[in-house]
């Protein structure tokens, strides 16, 4: 397993050709089940995708797998933006367990490390380019002047024994509850700009570093609502971030921080049955809100460049679904506020006459503060 080509920073930096066709292979893996009364054991080996956590909107939990931003970012399926990572899936499960209707577990080893895939940046005549959709996160490069001399380049972990990543799942269930514990150990998805060579003009290594993540997840039906109640938190420790130690020197360079960072999210689901939408399928209701705090943040950065970066951040979304003509037209909205007072909405139509084609317009806006 050691003697592995080693990982090279071409492997995460895309090209045109690359986005070009949808060609990469997603899962493809081998179950081993062995049953035995009301116990089952499941040991999946291969390229998989993992889901952890409640929500399908903030990564709280949802850690194991990281993101592919390259081609698209906001409102996805979430199964359709991770990228599958070859590992090891261990679950055990036993049926009727004490006062339990069900507990078990699932571990999970990960010696594949990959980063989150950012979106494909150019060069023209020696100078960044970020024309590619979503590589707007660099625009900052280019309007600082850094487009002509700044290299990025993805510093990954060595796929190695050392480096592996792995998780720990405990899970039960009791009655209208189902609750889940986690625990894991990999590095962080997305890098964070170690700026160490700039005065060397070497390139600037968007690091991953090590990380631990510990967490819980539940959701329970509440019967006289008609509704489910789900939430999830956790608590990451040496979470890099990075930040500018001095925003009124315009020469100072950024710094990394390693902070504990703390979230927490609550979801509320309810199907209604209005008669002004026209259909009798249920308009799908969804409500959030979350919670992150970063502890001992420098909070003397400047708050009009920094805003991203503040201590704690409220956030609260509402997403509504509904079909018509049997599903052959599904509309849906989404709408989310951050407590910087800015907004962000989302509207879309599908259309699947056949169910082999699908068409989708959409609609996306920012609203409010542009810091």
């Amino acid at each position: 397993y050691d003697d592995v080509r080693e990982k090279s920073p071409d492997d995460f930096e895309l090209g045109k050709d690359d986005i070009e066709w949808e060609n990469d292979l997603r899962e493809i893996f081998v179950d081993l089940v062995a049953e035995e009364g009301m116990t089952k054991v499941n040991l999946r080996l291969g390229r998989q995708i993992v889901r952890w956590g409640e929500t399908d909107i903030f990564n709280v939990l949802n850690v194991p797998n990281p993101s592919d931003n390259s081609f698209q970012m906001f409102f996805q399926d979430p199964d359709d933006t991770a990228i599958p990572l070859w590992m090891a899936r261990l679950n055990y499960n036993v049926v009727g367990a004490g006062i339990f209707d069900s507990v078990g577990f699932e571990f999970l080893a990960i010696p594949d490390i990959r980063p989150t895939q950012l979106a494909p940046l150019g060069f023209e005549d020696d100078t960044l380019n970020t024309d590619a959709p979503y590589a707007f996160i660099f625009d900052g490069f280019v309007e600082n002047g850094l487009g002509g001399f700044a290299i990025l380049k993805e510093d990954v972990a060595a796929n190695t024994w050392e480096n592996m990543e792995y998780g720990l799942s405990l899970l039960f269930s009791l009655g209208d509850l189902e609750a889940t514990l986690h625990y894991f150990v990999g590095h962080q998805d997305n890098g964070v700009i170690d700026w160490s060579g700039f005065a060397t003009f070497s390139p600037l290594l968007m690091t991953h570093p090590r990380q631990r993540t510990y967490g819980y997840s539940f959701n329970y039906f509440v019967e006289p609502l008609n509704a489910v109640i789900r939430g999830e938190g956790a608590y990451t420790d040496k979470m890099h971030i990075g930040y500018n130690p001095d925003y009124t020197n315009p020469f100072a360079l950024p710094q990394i921080s390693k902070n504990s960072v703390y979230q927490v999210l609550l979801g509320f689901d309810k199907n209604l049955h209005p008669k002004w939408i026209g259909t009798t399928s249920a308009l799908i209701t969804e409500f959030e809100v979350y919670w992150k705090h970063i502890k001992d943040m420098d909070v003397s950065q400047d708050p009009a460049i920094y805003a991203a970066d503040k201590r704690d951040t409220g956030i609260a979304t509402i997403f509504l679904m509904t079909d018509y003509h049997h599903g052959m037209i599904t509309p849906t909205v989404f709408a989310m506020y951050d407590t910087e007072a800015t907004w962000m909405t989302n509207a879309s139509l599908t259309w699947d006459p056949d169910g082999k084609w699908q068409f989708k317009i959409t609609q996306m806006s920012f609203w409010g503060n542009r810091t």
